[in-house]
């Protein structure tokens, strides 16, 4: 598998995760599912590309990337920091049991 650097890395294990993202004043948790675990990479990426076969939709305007629904409903509101990346450190990780072992 590789990440947006073209950098490489093996994944081991899949399942879901609930994440908790800001949104506004308060937080949100986004259930992730089919998540691809791998122990080289110490941080968690989200794709768009899976959040838009989610049926999530997202935008980015005025330093903020947000998170809506298919309903319109607001998700998750992440800013931009200092290095132009969307980039939260969530508190709330929740991983489910492994229902699949990729070898």
């Amino acid at each position: 598998m590789n990440i947006a650097n073209k950098q490489s890395f093996h994944t081991v294990e899949k399942g879901n995760m609930t994440i908790e993202v800001p949104n506004s004043t308060k937080t949100s948790k986004l259930k992730l599912t089919k998540v691809l675990y791998s122990p080289e990479v110490g941080y968690t990426l989200v794709s768009i590309g899976k959040l838009d076969k989610c049926s999530f939709q997202c935008s980015s305007d005025n330093g903020k990337y947000s998170i809506f629904m298919k309903k319109g409903n607001k998700t998750g509101e992440i800013p931009k920091n200092a290095h132009g990346l969307y980039k939260y450190t969530s508190e709330l990780l929740i991983a489910n049991a492994v229902k699949q072992v990729i070898l």
